[in-house]
């Protein structure tokens, strides 16, 4: 069972980069709809889209460096 923790740990962090980095690749188009949708002005869509995007990939780093695990999860 040792190994369930770093899958984990690892798996996550795989999540976490990937979606910030399809959301700014494969899914940008989707992404902006629903911001659209949402009541975000074009300039706003960009703005959140780009923050989100960077915020998910730092999580995603942030999950494999294991000195901030305890403090990210």
């Amino acid at each position: 069972m040792g190994f369930a923790r770093p899958l984990a740990r690892v798996l996550l962090a795989a999540f976490w980069l990937v979606t910030g980095i399809l959301s700014l690749t494969i899914a940008r188009s989707e992404a902006l709809f629903i911001l659209g949708r949402g009541g975000f002005s074009p300039e706003m869509q960009q703005l959140v889209l780009w923050g989100g995007s960077i915020f998910d990939m730092i999580v995603g780093a942030a999950m494999l460096l294991k000195r901030h695990v305890r403090t990210a999860a």
